[in-house]
């Protein structure tokens, strides 16, 4: 965990420096936003329930690796609701908040604010803060009642994941234009959950990236 956490931390000043020198014209830093749905399956052990939820996410463009791509520092907070069902009664929901900051390098569309290409690629990665947090139900019980025996219930889940936890972030997709200059991000993230409370979220969602400038494209590059 601590080793990991140092070379993540090194990777990422080294990938700044690195853009910071194959910058042949200075990049003003400029702020985009990111904003639309998401799904995902939570993962922990007795718990794997489909969650609903949105992301926006604030994203600042700073540093200029060539004449088609960017490094931009992201903040895609997101916002779950999860629930999950055992014979027709509801055994246990929640709702989690996810905080993650993630470098990104992106490629063509969507590396700059004023894009010339239709579509783009990125990846990036960086270390997620998930507060998570379940409705009370009953406890385990010999009976049905809506309960199965021996099944995880929320009791168990609040004390087992529920609060604060963290760990890596991983993201990447693509960003491309639609209709009269719109631009999207078709994205798959992975928060991963470590040490005591190892509760991880895996999803995808199509954003819709505001601040995007409306422009003709030319013929080169992707499409």
């Amino acid at each position: 965990m601590k080793y990991f956490s140092t070379l993540l931390i090194v990777l990422l000043l080294s990938s700044f420096s690195y853009s910071q020198v194959r910058s042949n014209k200075a990049l003003r830093p400029t702020w985009v936003f990111e904003m639309g749905p998401a799904i995902g399956i939570m993962e922990a052990t007795g718990f794997s329930p489909t969650g609903y939820g949105a992301i926006l996410e604030p994203r600042l463009i700073f540093g200029k690796m060539g004449r088609r791509s960017t490094v931009s520092l992201g903040i895609p907070l997101k916002a779950f609701y999860f629930s999950r069902t055992v014979k027709d009664s509801t055994v246990y929901d929640g709702f989690s908040a996810n905080v993650p900051i993630v470098l990104d390098f992106n490629f063509y569309h969507g590396a700059f604010k004023g894009p010339d290409h239709k579509l783009g690629a990125y990846f990036g990665a960086g270390w997620n803060f998930n507060y998570v947090t379940f409705s009370t139900v009953p406890p385990p019980s010999t009976s049905t009642g809506g309960v199965i025996p021996g099944e995880t219930t929320t009791r168990d889940l609040k004390e087992d994941y529920g609060g604060l936890n963290h760990g890596p972030y991983f993201n990447g997709g693509i960003r491309f234009n639609f209709g009269n200059g719109a631009s999207f991000d078709l994205r798959g993230f992975v928060n991963m959950g470590l040490g005591d409370k190892p509760l991880s979220l895996y999803g995808v969602a199509i954003l819709y990236n505001f601040g995007m400038k409306r422009q003709s494209y030319s013929k080169g590059g992707w499409f």
